[in-house]
């Protein structure tokens, strides 16, 4: 694991090289596949890449570490989640997400900070040094849960993300997911994340920040429907 800022890592820390450049794999995982895909964090060597996995939250028992009991939410109130009308759920003041129970075993130092309302790791090991070489020279895993995802389907949803992401989405196959960004008109950076193609008109997209209320905003009369599924699914 490595010692970085979430920002830095909510684009980039959840995505692998395929080996053919312009595309990577997804493991998508139900029920109790997220307890599988998170066995071990430690020992993966000689390949160089991060895995990708995605475990669908199906059911009460995958959202380890929530409390049923209603709370205010540890997030700060932003501008635009109240404009859009979030529907990420009232939840206790401290989440964790559903891979904290076996990072919390893995974890040397018990540091953790907050991450958009969730526990996220600072350090594992005592050694930054131990962690940087670990990456380098082998492979991690990073919890990148508390991202945005959004889902974005219907008939015109490839056309849709061809007009708004930089990266041609025509290239990715169902299945397969790219790294991109989206710009506004003057080619300004607004935001990165990672697009999932689960079919032909069916995709799944992270981000760092909100960012339902601007992607509904440019949909205009093209047939797209674009939903927040931030709290359904844990990133690996």
């Amino acid at each position: 694991m490595v010692d970085e800022p979430a920002r830095r890592a909510e684009g980039r820390g959840n995505i692998s090289d395929s080996g053919r450049g312009d595309s990577l794999t997804m493991h998508h995982g139900q029920g109790g596949g997220h307890d599988r895909l998170a066995t071990s964090l430690r020992g993966h060597s000689g390949h160089g890449w991060t895995l990708i996995a995605i475990a669908h939250l199906s059911n009460n028992s995958l959202r380890l570490g929530r409390s049923s009991q209603s709370g205010a939410s540890s997030r700060l109130p932003r501008s635009e989640e109240a404009a859009e009308g979030s529907t990420r759920k009232r939840t206790p003041m401290i989440r964790t997400t559903p891979f904290h129970p076996r990072l919390a075993e893995l974890s040397q130092t018990g540091l953790w900070g907050h991450w958009a309302g969730y526990l996220s790791a600072v350090r594992y090991d005592y050694s930054a040094k131990y962690e940087y070489f670990g990456v380098r020279n082998a492979a991690a895993f990073f919890d990148a849960s508390p991202l945005y995802k959004y889902w974005i389907r219907g008939r015109d949803a490839e056309r849709y993300l061809g007009g708004v992401m930089a990266r041609d989405i025509r290239t990715c196959r169902p299945g397969r997911a790219q790294y991109t960004v989206w710009c506004d008109d003057a080619g300004y950076v607004l935001e990165d994340g990672v697009v999932f193609r689960h079919a032909a008109d069916e995709f799944l997209l992270t981000a760092a920040e909100p960012n339902l209320s601007y992607l509904r905003s440019l949909i205009g009369s093209l047939q797209v429907e674009i939903t927040d599924a931030s709290e359904d699914y844990g990133i690996l």
